[in-house]
């Protein structure tokens, strides 16, 4: 886990959907706690803190808004270079 984890979101994204969606956000312990879960499914954790400020303000449900598309398009490529490289070693 990380230290002094003020604030985390976690998105997701389908190409169903029009854009990536907020689906969890905590602050302070809240936020250690997202992040240690994401970690415990192996789920892949990009830091971020502007970007985690950014979001924070959106609701649960709320689409990624059209100023944040370019940040995210390159957090989703970071993930999904991630994963073909796991895929690789395996």
């Amino acid at each position: 886990m990380r230290e002094n984890t003020s604030k985390a979101v976690a998105v997701t994204y389908s190409p169903d959907f029009p854009a990536p969606i907020v689906v969890a956000k905590g602050e302070k312990r809240a936020a250690e706690r997202l992040v240690a879960l994401a970690g415990e499914y192996g789920i892949d954790i990009r830091e971020d803190e502007k970007l985690a400020e950014n979001l924070f303000f959106l609701d649960i449900g709320s689409m990624i808004p059209e100023e944040l598309y370019e940040v995210m398009a390159e957090i989703l490529s970071f993930v999904y270079l991630t994963r073909s490289k796991k895929n690789e070693q395996n």
